[in-house]
C-alpha cells in the first residue's frame, strides 16, 4: 500500500512538472532573398544559422534560401565582406516567414 502512495504521488509530480514547460514553439518555414544594401542583387553564399537549433541554409547563387525553424528562434545572417546581421522569428498566426534581407558591406583596411 505504501509503495503504491509513492507511485502516485511522483506520478502526480511528474504531470505537474510537465505542465509547468513552456509551451511548444511552432514550426515555421523561413524563406527569402539576400541582398546588398546598394542594388537588388542577390548575394550568393550567404550563411543563415540557428546557434541554439544547430540548423541553418546557404543562399542559392540568386541569393535565396529556405529552411524551417521555430518561432523565438534568432537566425544568424553572414557572408564574407559583409556585416553580420540578427533576425529573430516572431511569434505568428501564419507557418511561414518570407523578407528581403539587405546586407551592408564591411570593408576592412
Amino acid at each position: 500500500m505504501r509503495g503504491a502512495l509513492c507511485v502516485l504521488i511522483l506520478l502526480f509530480f511528474a504531470v505537474m512538472g510537465s505542465q509547468a514547460q513552456s509551451p511548444d514553439r511552432d514550426v515555421v518555414q523561413f524563406s527569402g532573398v539576400v541582398v546588398t544594401k546598394d542594388s537588388t542583387m542577390g548575394i550568393p553564399g550567404v550563411h543563415l544559422y540557428v546557434p541554439k537549433g544547430g540548423r541553418g541554409s546557404t543562399t542559392n547563387p540568386y541569393g535565396y534560401f529556405s529552411f524551417p525553424v521555430l518561432e523565438g528562434d534568432s537566425v544568424v545572417i553572414s557572408a564574407v565582406g559583409f556585416k553580420r546581421k540578427f533576425v529573430k522569428i516572431p511569434d505568428m498566426d501564419k507557418d511561414n516567414l518570407t523578407l528581403v534581407i539587405a546586407m551592408n558591406e564591411d570593408t576592412t583596411y
